[in-house]
């Protein structure tokens, strides 16, 4: 979602692609995977997921508001 809010709310290709980089890796170094069946024990913990979806959500609202 964070990226597809990346997408369409931006113009500027380089920008984009910018953003989604920065987005993955600083997902990827707060949860360590960007692989929701990783963070989530394959389904059986999903206890992390709304803490995944309001931190991206808030990374790409900063990215945005810049």
């Amino acid at each position: 979602g964070a990226l597809m809010a990346n997408g369409f709310l931006l113009d500027d290709t380089v920008k984009i692609k910018e953003n989604a980089k920065i987005l993955f890796n600083s997902f990827k170094e707060e949860y360590g995977s960007v692989c929701c069946g990783t963070i989530t024990n394959n389904g059986k913990d999903k206890s992390p997921c709304v803490d995944c979806c309001v931190f991206i959500a808030n990374k790409v609202a900063d990215l945005l508001d810049k």
